[in-house]
């Protein structure tokens, strides 16, 4: 009966202990695609000028957004320091993954599902970066979204010039406009309310 006990207790010490050192993966927010006043606010961050072959998140970045299934979402990294060369991942879903145990960005492929992700899309080079200066270009592209829910863009840095303590910045955007339907049924509705106040009673 003692040596049960004991057992026990060893058991949940090695519980513990592994839950003192899982650390799940940390978001830097959530981006808004549609603001009242434009298309999108620009998000900006920090990452590591090669994370993306690093075995763990250190010096990557992780954001958010909220879309519908069909949608049109445009991704755009801009290098804020000409030594960083940049890429973008797109995933559906968002994890809480173990850090320790997230493979480099650069085994992953198209389709792979990991920690309650999906990789749907990634660029590099794209766009020349500002005023054509540092290595490679800059992300960009287009992809329509195949369900409605929450998806996940990481932003790593791949073959820059620098890998300095802190990183290097970078602005990133999404913009997923509305559908085409849904301004012409707006703009419908308001024409019915237009007719129906006009209407004599």
């Amino acid at each position: 009966m003692k040596v049960k006990s004991l057992l026990s207790i060893a058991a949940l010490a090695l519980i513990a202990q592994s839950a003192a050192f899982a650390v799940p993966i940390h978001y830097e927010g959530s981006i808004t695609t549609n603001a009242p006043n434009g298309p999108t606010i620009p998000v900006t961050g920090n990452v590591g000028g090669f994370s993306f072959f690093d075995d763990d998140t250190t010096g990557v970045d992780f954001w958010s957004f909220t879309a519908l299934a069909g949608q049109n979402a445009f991704v755009r990294v801009t290098r804020l320091n000409s030594a960083l060369d940049p890429i973008a991942l797109l995933y559906s879903g968002t994890t809480t993954a173990d850090v320790s145990i997230w493979p480099q960005l650069s085994a992953l492929s198209i389709g792979q599902s990991l920690g309650g992700l999906t990789l749907l899309a990634l660029n590099d080079d794209a766009l020349p970066p500002p005023n054509n200066l540092g290595p490679g270009g800059d992300p960009f592209f287009v992809i329509r979204l195949p369900v409605t829910g929450t998806y996940t863009v990481v932003v790593a840095g791949i073959g820059s010039d620098a890998d300095p303590a802190g990183g290097l910045p970078y602005r990133l955007s999404v913009a997923v406009p509305l559908p085409p339907t849904l301004p012409l049924v707006l703009l419908g509705i308001g024409a019915l309310g237009w007719s129906l106040r006009r209407r004599p009673s």
